[in-house]
């Protein structure tokens, strides 16, 4: 099996606003910080979903192996990393 490509970096769009939130998610979670409620999430999604390419910015990388997923990765030369110019709702 040959490992695929590392994928290009984008500029995150509307539409990736459900994928960056799961990734939030997991990246609470892999903090052990409690990230089961609702709320933020939802606040979060709204913001991205009405902000991105307005007054905020992130890049994505898409999964090669999963098509419409987002990559999280630990391994330093595949993670990619992105800035908001404003935060986004977060947990509390």
């Amino acid at each position: 099996m040959t490992r695929p490509q590392n994928p290009l970096a984008r500029p995150a769009t509307k539409d990736d606003a459900g994928e960056i939130v799961r990734l939030a998610t997991l990246m609470y979670e892999s903090m052990q910080i409690d990230a089961t409620g609702l709320c933020w999430r939802e606040n979060a999604f709204n913001a991205l979903e009405t902000r991105l390419g307005v007054d905020a910015y992130a890049y994505v990388v898409e999964n090669p192996e999963a098509p419409g997923r987002l990559v999280a990765s630990g391994e330093p030369q595949r993670c990619r990393s992105g800035c908001l110019v404003r935060a986004i709702p977060g947990r509390s």
